[in-house]
C-alpha cells in the first residue's frame, strides 16, 4: 500500500505527487510498465522508477493534463512528457516524489527527495558537497540535516537546468546565497550557459518530512 507524503509548498503553475512504501511489493502490478532496460534490474531499482512514475501521472492527471499517461524513458534516461508539459521525478528507497507544470508557466522545474544522512555518511561527503562557510549558514539545523538539505537543493538545481544544458556540473558550481526564515536560495558560481549566467540567484522550496527532506527550484516563465 502506498502512503500520501506531504508535498512542498507550491503555487497554482505546478502540481505534485508523492508517496512512501515499505518493502518492493507495492508497484509490481506495474511491472508491465518496465522499459527493456530496466526489466533486468534489481528489484529495488525496478520498484523506485515505478513508483516516480506513479508519482508523475498522478500529478499531471491533477494539473489536468488531458494527456497523463505513464511518461516513457526516452533513450538519454530522461521522462519523455507529454507536449507542452515538464517535469521531474526523485526517489528513495521508500518514496518518491513528482512535480509537473505547463511550459507555459515554467521554463526550469527540478524535485529531489532524500533521506536525512547519518553522521558517518554526512562526513564521508561534506568535501563534495558543502563550499567553505556554507553549513554554517544554514542555522537551525543539525549538521546532517544542513548537509543533507545543501545535497539535496543542489541536486535539485542540477535536475532543473540540465534538460536545457545537457552536461554535468558538480557541487561546487552553485552555493548557498540565503537563508533567511528557512528560506533558501542558490547561487550560480560559475557560468552555467548564456540563460544561466554566473552570479543569477535561484530560490530553493524545501520541506522535512519525517526522515526525508524535499527540494525544488521552479524557475517562472
Amino acid at each position: 500500500m502506498t502512503l500520501p507524503l506531504s508535498p512542498l509548498p507550491a503555487g497554482e503553475a505546478v502540481s505534485w505527487a508523492a508517496v512512501s512504501f515499505a518493502g518492493e511489493a507495492p508497484f509490481a502490478a506495474f511491472a508491465a510498465r518496465l522499459p527493456v532496460a530496466l526489466q533486468n534490474a534489481v528489484p529495488r531499482r525496478r520498484n523506485e522508477f515505478l513508483a516516480g512514475r506513479y508519482c508523475a501521472v498522478r500529478a499531471l492527471a491533477r494539473a489536468g493534463c488531458m494527456d497523463a499517461a505513464w511518461p516513457a524513458r526516452r533513450d538519454d534516461g530522461l521522462p519523455a512528457w507529454p507536449a507542452g508539459w515538464l517535469g521531474s521525478i526523485s526517489h528513495t528507497a521508500d518514496g518518491a516524489l513528482a512535480a509537473v507544470a505547463r511550459c507555459s508557466a515554467c521554463t526550469a522545474l527540478g524535485v529531489d527527495v532524500e533521506r536525512i544522512m547519518s553522521a558517518n555518511q554526512a562526513e564521508a561527503v561534506r568535501s563534495l558537497v558543502a563550499m567553505p562557510g556554507e553549513l554554517e549558514r544554514l542555522t537551525g539545523l543539525t549538521p546532517a540535516q544542513a548537509l543533507t538539505l545543501l545535497f539535496s537543493a543542489k541536486e535539485a538545481l542540477y535536475k532543473a537546468l540540465y534538460p536545457q544544458l545537457r552536461r554535468f556540473v558538480d557541487f561546487s558550481a552553485a552555493c548557498v546565497s540565503g537563508w533567511q526564515d528557512h528560506a533558501l536560495s542558490l547561487r550560480l558560481a560559475q557560468h552555467w550557459s548564456l540563460d544561466w549566467p554566473q552570479g543569477r540567484c535561484l530560490p530553493v522550496a524545501h520541506a522535512f518530512v519525517g526522515p526525508h527532506v524535499h527540494t525544488a527550484v521552479c524557475v517562472p516563465a
